[in-house]
């Protein structure tokens, strides 16, 4: 069988969607729709929120996985607390796949591709003691046992607790295009509340073109989805702990022949700043080319030399109340 992995967000058709499969993996729909749809509303609330579906030749879901960070509150931290360390964790809380569709790599891409955006050190999971096939999928992938069993739910089966720590390799500098010769980049707006909203963008300066911002991003690289490219970038060129939500717009430069993907993100903590290892501190910033991560507030963004100008002209619109799906747009600057 073949597939294709793409993210999904709230409030979507493909968040439906997955919504439905989970309930056919998970019981053959024993829980209500709405049930199942309030939980998955409430899991994309917590922080580094991320999900992935996976879709067959056809165009029919037929697996997906999400997690977050384990944050205070949440019940599957609340009620590991004292019986597991999971500080700085984040938990893989669902991976399901069609019973006609399993083995065929699916449940592999999905895992491989949400851990590639993964910024916390560590994940968890659960899972229930008698699974074997999950058991032995876990414990293929590295992951070792923090808890043999705990009771979830009285009467029903108890679960095991999986985790590992995870490793970060640097594959920077190799850039894909696509098969037309179209360079893609991906990059993202950080909203923040402070009370007011703010978003955060690249302030440049150049002799030749004076004062602008720019949006931060930057090339894919190869074995990326977009989703991943919006991350790194983003921790690139700001150091900052955020949750990519959704995505916002599609562009295409016919004079560039460029497709750039633009997300939104929220802001969790941090100071803006470029990162130690960003390719825009170690290699083009210069005393009179500069690159500085800036918070605008967003009622300034209808009057601010900010490029491409096709996103200046509604980004405080966007940003304020998002689309449901992405915008497709054309920019010539």
């Amino acid at each position: 069988m073949s597939f294709v992995l793409e993210p999904f967000y709230p409030h979507t058709p493909a968040f439906f969607e997955v919504v439905s499969v989970y309930q056919r993996v998970w019981g053959g729909n024993t829980e209500p729709m709405a049930a199942s749809i309030e939980f998955f509303l409430r899991q994309t609330t917590f922080p580094q929120w991320r999900g992935f579906l996976a879709r067959d030749e056809f165009g029919v879901v037929q697996g997906f996985a999400f997690g977050s960070v384990v944050d205070a509150g949440q019940w599957w931290h609340d009620r590991l607390l004292g019986l597991v360390n999971l500080s700085q964790t984040w938990c893989l809380v669902e991976l399901g796949v069609l019973k006609a569709a399993r083995r065929q790599g699916i449940a592999q891409a999905l895992h491989d591709a949400l851990l590639k955006t993964v910024i916390s050190p560590k994940i968890a999971l659960s899972t229930q003691v008698n699974n074997t096939a999950a058991l032995e999928f876990y414990r293929k992938n590295g992951y070792q046992t923090l808890l043999d069993s705990v009771d979830f739910t009285p009467g029903l089966v108890p679960y095991t607790i999986l985790g590992k720590e995870l490793t970060r390799a640097s594959t920077h500098g190799q850039q894909t295009s696509s098969a037309h010769g179209q360079r893609t980049r991906a990059g993202g707006f950080i909203v923040r509340y402070n009370p007011n909203p703010e978003v955060l963008l690249m302030q440049r300066h150049k002799p030749n073109r004076g004062t602008y911002f720019v949006i931060p991003g930057g090339s894919t690289e190869a074995n990326e989805t977009l989703e991943q490219s919006a991350i790194r970038e983003l921790l690139e060129e700001t150091s900052l702990e955020f949750s990519l939500k959704q995505k916002l717009y599609q562009s295409y430069n016919p004079n560039s022949q460029r497709v750039a993907h633009y997300f939104l993100a929220e802001y969790i903590s941090g100071e803006a700043k470029l990162s130690f290892d960003a390719p825009e501190l170690l290699e083009k910033q210069t005393a009179t080319n500069l690159y500085v991560p800036t918070w605008v507030k967003l009622e300034s963004l209808g009057t601010l030399p900010l490029l491409p100008s096709v996103i200046r002209q509604r980004l405080e619109y966007d940003l304020r109340d998002p689309p449901v799906q992405a915008l497709q747009l054309e920019e010539y600057d």
